[in-house]
């Protein structure tokens, strides 16, 4: 299994871990003159913000980002420098332009039949989505990542590394953590960093999620403390993590180094993660409006799993100073949008909180009536019109077995056409 892991280690080094030696060499070389190629423009970036974390190199982190997601560049060139840019939006905290990088290279890779890029491309996705909450769409990346590697002879012995943690941890049980455990141990044992700690910070998630704060901030300490910036993602758990675990000296520390990366970053995402972190450290006077200014942040972005949790934390707020009405209000919102993506730990909290206030609050829909991650996708292609043959070659699977799932999605949601998925059928 090692030999085999070696094939696809240069993914995870391509996508998030570049060494000192690389990055001195391109900052050698870039030194005194101003980029001009758009390589040169993302090797510069990457070099700006290794040196000096976001506060020195988002300005040309940002210049590197504007001129991927400039309409006139060619698919061309657009395709091998992905990779490098996605990562830069990420540490900018850019969803918008994030989002349009990866649409626009997922549709280039099918026009020009680039199958393993498309196959890294849908595996960027899914981290991107997960991150974001949106975790149908998680789904629907990561089936037609599996059905690729499948296609152009990926084995399940090496296919494990194309696994994603974290969109698992959104939906193990309580019990089912140490699921996730061989799969650590196997990464630290092969190197590969970038995914080990991205799977510690799944599990930190999930324990935030089933109110494990200690063990959250145990996982969630060490990697704040790992880089320039790289690992800003997990400051706005740590916090809360931190201050749950009544350690709010480590909860202020993280919320100081996240404000540092939301100045820098300017984005909506940032900003929204700094209020819901500090409404979290505020006295009563602040929190209530830190919160709303977190809402109406991330209320512009993708981040749905960030807006549900901002609405949860707030209505937990609430709820603890008896306004029980605008708590209802808030809870249920999260309620509802955590079980539209089949958050099971942050769906329960949320009925227990609700379940404080005095409301009933059935379970989740039983999981067999739900859409599978295949039907799903098929029918959102469905729904917006693409034919058989199309969805087919989209998902890399056959007409007769789109044609088996759409029945299948047919009769679970109660229609007979695909006009009909369109009122039925909701991200």
């Amino acid at each position: 299994m090692l030999h085999a892991i070696e094939h696809e280690i240069t993914v995870e080094d391509l996508m998030l871990d570049t060494t000192a030696t690389v990055l001195a060499a391109a900052t050698a070389r870039l030194a005194g003159d101003r980029p001009s190629s758009l390589a040169e423009l993302l090797l510069a970036g990457w070099a700006a913000v290794a040196a000096g974390g976001i506060p020195g190199g988002a300005p040309a982190a940002r210049r590197a980002v504007d001129a991927v997601t400039d309409p006139r560049l060619p698919e061309a060139e657009l395709l091998p420098h992905l990779v490098v840019a996605v990562y830069l939006c990420t540490l900018l905290w850019d969803d918008r332009a994030r989002q349009s990088i990866l649409d626009r290279g997922e549709a280039a890779a099918r026009r020009s039949g680039a199958l393993p890029t498309l196959g890294v491309i849908h595996f960027m996705s899914v981290l991107s989505d997960t991150a974001l909450g949106r975790l149908t769409e998680a789904d629907r990346h990561d089936t037609a990542g599996i059905r690729l590697r499948r296609a152009i002879g990926i084995t399940s012995e090496r296919d494990w590394v194309w696994r994603h943690p974290e969109l698992a941890a959104w939906r193990l049980g309580r019990d089912e953590r140490d699921a996730l455990l061989p799969t650590l141990g196997l990464l630290d044992k092969v190197g590969l960093a970038s995914m080990s700690s991205l799977t510690r910070h799944s599990l930190a998630v999930l324990d935030i999620g089933y109110g494990d704060y200690a063990a959250a901030r145990d996982r969630l300490l060490p990697l704040a403390r790992v880089g320039s910036g790289r690992y800003a993602r997990v400051l706005p758990d740590l916090v809360e993590a931190a201050l749950r675990a009544r350690d709010r000296a480590a909860a202020e520390a993280a919320c100081a180094q996240l404000e540092v990366a939301a100045r820098h970053s300017g984005t909506p995402w940032a900003r929204g993660l700094l209020h819901r972190s500090r409404a979290l450290l505020a006295g009563a006077d602040d929190a209530g409006r830190l919160y709303d200014r977190a809402v109406d942040e991330l209320g512009a972005t993708l981040a749905h799993g960030d807006l549900a949790r901002a609405h949860l934390l707030h209505g937990e707020w609430l709820r603890r100073r008896r306004r029980r009405r605008d708590a209802r209000e808030r809870l249920t919102t999260a309620l509802e949008m955590f079980e539209a993506v089949r958050a099971g730990a942050y769906a329960d909290r949320a009925r227990r909180e609700l379940a404080a206030l005095g409301e009933t609050v059935g379970p989740a829909a039983p999981e067999k009536d739900d859409l599978t991650p295949q039907e799903a996708a098929v029918a959102r292609l469905a729904r917006a019109g693409a034919t058989n043959a199309e969805i087919a070659a989209h998902l890399f699977l056959s007409a007769s077995t789109v044609d088996y799932h759409l029945r299948k999605v047919y009769r679970k949601l109660g229609v007979a056409s695909r006009r009909q998925l369109r009122n039925v059928l909701h991200d």
